[in-house]
């Protein structure tokens, strides 16, 4: 697998160990990218957690197959959500413009900020 793919199956069975919820992991490199609305709603009614990358979760809002307002919680690795990273974009075209009843909780986590100036300047 690739280190994608690896660190979103890694996520997702700790919390399907953790919790004993069903659990989903998604990447581009596994495949999704390419899925239509109907098999995302397969997924939605069929697991209580879905962990994925920012880009897939761009692609789904984008693309209306799920809505801002259907998420219960969103963690973010804010380490990465600056200028045009995918997660600074579900956050300015979507979280932002979703109503506040309406927005999920957000779980922001981050690194140590020793490294990210040289983040900084790749995102």
């Amino acid at each position: 697998m690739h280190s994608c793919a690896t660190a979103v199956a890694k996520k997702a069975e700790v919390i399907r160990e953790r919790t004993g919820y069903q659990v989903g992991h998604y990447c581009g490199e596994i495949g999704q990218d390419f899925w239509d609305a109907r098999r995302w709603l397969r997924e939605f009614d069929t697991k209580h957690v879905l962990v994925m990358t920012a880009q897939i979760l761009l692609n789904i809002l984008r693309n209306s197959i799920i809505k801002m307002e259907a998420i219960n919680l969103l963690i973010l690795e804010c380490l990465h959500a600056m200028k045009k990273h995918p997660y600074s974009l579900v956050m300015s075209e979507f979280y932002h413009t979703t109503p506040k009843e309406n927005k999920p909780s957000v779980f922001g986590m981050t690194a140590s900020p020793v490294n990210l100036k040289d983040k900084a300047d790749g995102c």
